[in-house]
């Protein structure tokens, strides 16, 4: 009789064994898995932060952008004899290659226009004119666009050809 005791005792303990096993092996795996959600965790937050470190300043290079067109706006239309001569021209020159040199720092680059083909996610068509031009070419700008490391932050105003 203890004989037989002792083999259900033991037979339980086996039983139990397993089952501490499976159990063992279940948590193991889930730990494993959450460890791994972590993981992933925290690299989609460091892309969602580097994103956002990105493009934070988005609305200062907005108007810095702003600013650069105007300033350059004024120089296109500055007399060619004052740009030769005026040591204010050339200042404000200076001040352009300035402003370009930390607008590309910034990842910004200005959107290529006239000859291009026109493609409404780049330009934003104001007009069209005809033109001996295959239709849909880009043929003046009106105001440039910009991207920022490679998202699109003004679209580039433009006429196109007919």
């Amino acid at each position: 009789m203890n004989e037989t005791k002792e083999n259900e005792t033991e037979t339980n303990l086996q039983k139990k064994l397993s089952e501490c096993e499976l159990k063992s092996d279940e948590y193991l795996n889930s730990w494993k898995r959450a460890a791994a959600d972590l993981i992933n965790y925290k690299k989609d937050e460091a892309k969602r932060l580097e994103e956002f470190a990105k493009f934070s300043n988005e609305n200062v290079i907005l108007g810095l952008v702003a600013l650069f067109d105007e300033i350059s706006l004024a120089l296109n239309y500055t007399p060619e004899e004052l740009k030769k001569y005026d040591k204010w021209a050339e200042g404000i020159e200076n001040l352009m290659k300035k402003f370009n040199e930390l607008l590309e720092r910034h990842g910004v680059k200005k959107i290529a226009t006239i000859g291009e083909k026109f493609d409404p996610l780049l330009h934003e068509a104001v007009s069209q004119e005809p033109s001996d031009k295959k239709s849909g070419t880009i043929l003046e700008e009106i105001r440039p666009g910009y991207n920022m490391s490679g998202k699109i932050i003004r679209a580039a105003r433009v006429v196109i050809a007919s």
